[in-house]
């Protein structure tokens, strides 16, 4: 074997080595999916930075994929997704668009609601009423004007991300929200006013999200 016919087998076996570590890696991160799935589609009011390609998920794991967002002459937005074949979707299936972070990822979350348990046919459409858009977060960061005015950068982010779970569901209660409010207090001006006022005003906002919340 000549050195240059060795040295071209071993280059050979690197490359292959390294396709092999890329697929892997990208079959990792990219959280791609290979079984069978089922497709169905969803209306929505507003699916605002929803996207094809998002995830499609189910207590947090994901499930599925979002395969079109398209609008719709009556302004509602058609939202077409798929879902692993064990998934089973039910008539009381309900469908939300969440926040993924703070940057404005979306996802779509499919959950059962208390009634009917029949099953959903593959290719059927989750109606208007068993949807919802994500939460307004310019309705959000208006009620917390007071707050971020004395917070840094690090405490608005957290503040903002505690709420979104909170007022999501996913996890945290208004009571452990309001310590972490206490907290932060700490780095504002002592002056009484803004802080009631603070306080005030994130009670005003989340009694109105919760208003909006049971209405779906």
């Amino acid at each position: 074997m000549t050195r240059a016919s060795g040295t071209l087998i071993k280059f050979t076996a690197f490359a292959l080595v390294m396709a092999i570590l890329t697929a892997f890696l990208f079959l990792i991160f990219s959280q791609m999916r290979t079984g069978a799935t089922n497709g169905y589609s969803a209306i929505f009011t507003d699916a605002s930075r929803l996207k094809t390609g998002d995830t499609v998920r189910v207590a947090g794991i994901r499930v599925g994929t979002v395969k079109a967002v398209s609008l719709q002459p009556d302004r509602n937005v058609l939202v077409k997704f798929d879902a692993d074949r064990d998934i089973v979707l039910t008539t009381g299936t309900r469908a939300q668009i969440r926040y993924l972070n703070l940057t404005g990822d979306r996802f779509l979350e499919l959950a059962d609601s208390p009634g009917s348990t029949k099953l959903l046919p593959v290719g059927s459409q989750i109606p208007l009423d068993r949807t919802a858009p994500a939460l307004d977060l310019d309705l959000l960061l208006g009620g917390l004007k007071p707050v971020i005015r004395g917070l840094n950068p690090q405490d608005v982010n957290a503040l903002t991300s505690s709420l979104i779970q909170i007022l999501q569901g996913q996890g945290g209660t208004l009571e452990s929200l309001f310590s972490k409010t206490s907290s932060f207090t700490n780095s504002l001006a002592d002056n009484s006013q803004v802080i009631e006022q603070m306080i005030d005003d994130l009670r005003t906002l989340l009694d109105t999200l919760s208003k909006d919340g049971d209405e779906f």
